[in-house]
C-alpha cells in the first residue's frame, strides 16, 4: 500500500513542474537554515562587537584613533550581517566605534576607530 501512494506523489509530481519546483526549493530553503558548518546564518555579534558603537559622520572621529579598514564580506541573511560583520572586526581590533563608509551595494566597509 506504501509503494501505491509513493508511486501516486511521484506521478503527480511529474505530471506538475510548480509542485516539483516547490518541494526543491522548500529543502534547499530548511538545508540554508539548518546551521550546518559552513551554510548562511545571521551574524551574531561578538562580545566585542556588541560594544562597538556606529558613528553617524566623519567629524565625530576627531578624537579617535584610525585602527584601519574594516569589511564585512557576503553572504549575507540578514540585512544587518555586513555591518555585524564589520562590528566583529572593529571589536578584534580593539575599537569601539565604526564609521560605515558602505553598506549597501557589494561588500560592507567601514573604518574602525579607539575612540
Amino acid at each position: 500500500m506504501t509503494g501505491d501512494i509513493q508511486k501516486n506523489n511521484l506521478r503527480q509530481m511529474q505530471r506538475h513542474p510548480a509542485l516539483r519546483f516547490s518541494l526543491v526549493l522548500s529543502m534547499a530553503l530548511l538545508t540554508a537554515c539548518a546551521g550546518t558548518s559552513g551554510g548562511p546564518s545571521a551574524v551574531v555579534l561578538t562580545d566585542a562587537g556588541k560594544a562597538v558603537r556606529i558613528l553617524e559622520t566623519k567629524t565625530e572621529t576627531v578624537s579617535c584613533e584610525s585602527l584601519g579598514e574594516v569589511i564585512g564580506p557576503p553572504p549575507y541573511l540578514l540585512p544587518s550581517d555586513g555591518v555585524n560583520r564589520m562590528k566583529n572586526r572593529t571589536g578584534a581590533k580593539g575599537g569601539n566605534a565604526l564609521l560605515v563608509t558602505n553598506a549597501v551595494i557589494g561588500v560592507a566597509k567601514g573604518v574602525a576607530y579607539r575612540c
